[in-house]
């Protein structure tokens, strides 16, 4: 973790207090300089500034951690003992400071050892409960990838199955003589009509309903709905229909009308489009 914070030693109206601050409120003569353990600085607090004793540098977590040891411990010290007063010599009061002043600093450097072992712990159980929560996260997205996978298996597998269904020579055999049946007994004329277009003639469509076997190329049909939708005139429409039918002109010159008529009943079935364009026009 990154230092970015101090444990202070500083004079709180005339008592000595632990404080966390940030490094960048700790004044430094250069800026070059590094701050130092046990070094007297000033530092800025509640805009005003205070001098105070770097007791600890490390991560904002790391320094409260040890203030609110030390808070602890100054709690659970005793205070407020009635002490028997007795005549001591001033040699004898600056040696029991003295003796005092030692053994604080004992104190302190012992305590600190065992404080940074304790938030080391801290750490490492910390660290582990983040790997075994990105573990469980990790488990997580994975049974979900399983999931789809599965899934889409199921659903390839449900193609497949009506693929085979399909290919199923047998059941296309008996849907076809289904569809004859409903077509023979249930279906209309035009519908009987349009199967009648897909006969053996490859490319070929039926004239008219009422001349079964005759048929005209698809392209003339196409060509016919065209001058049907432009609304042309009916007989511009069957001579369209006669020249491409009977497309020999040696025929045409040496026959009339009736006589093409009577020989060619195609033409007898373009004539009966032109009476229903005309009738219906």
């Amino acid at each position: 973790m990154s230092e970015t914070y101090a444990l202070v030693l500083w004079n709180n109206e005339n008592k000595k207090e632990f404080i966390v601050i940030k490094k960048n409120d700790i004044f430094l003569e250069d800026e070059d300089e590094e701050l130092k353990l046990e070094e007297d600085y000033d530092f800025k607090f509640k805009k005003s500034v205070f001098k105070g004793t770097v007791k600890l540098i490390g991560s904002r977590e790391k320094c409260e951690y040890e203030l609110k040891y030390l808070n602890s411990k100054k709690l659970n010290s005793p205070v407020g003992k009635k002490v028997k007063k007795t005549k001591i010599s001033s040699n004898q009061c600056c040696k029991k400071v003295e003796n005092k002043s030692i053994n604080n600093q004992k104190n302190n450097t012992q305590a600190s050892p065992c404080i940074e072992k304790d938030y080391e712990t801290q750490e490492k159980f910390s660290d582990i409960e983040r790997k075994l929560s990105e573990r469980d996260s990790l488990i997580l997205d994975l049974e979900n990838q399983l999931k789809d996978e599965r899934e889409k298996n199921l659903n390839m597998e449900q193609q497949l199955e009506m693929f085979k269904e399909f290919s199923n020579q047998t059941l296309f055999s008996n849907m076809t003589k289904l569809s004859i049946q409903v077509l023979k007994y249930i279906g209309s004329e035009k519908d009987r009509d349009e199967v009648r277009k897909f006969g053996n003639n490859s490319g070929q469509i039926l004239i008219h309903e009422d001349y079964p076997g005759k048929f005209m190329s698809m392209n003339l049909n196409n060509r016919i709905e065209i001058m049907i939708s432009e609304q042309k005139n009916p007989e511009f429409i069957f001579r369209t229909m006669a020249k491409a039918l009977v497309s020999d002109v040696e025929i045409w010159a040496k026959s009339n009308g009736k006589t093409m008529i009577e020989k060619f009943s195609e033409l007898s079935a373009a004539r009966g489009i032109n009476i229903f364009i005309f009738l219906f026009n």
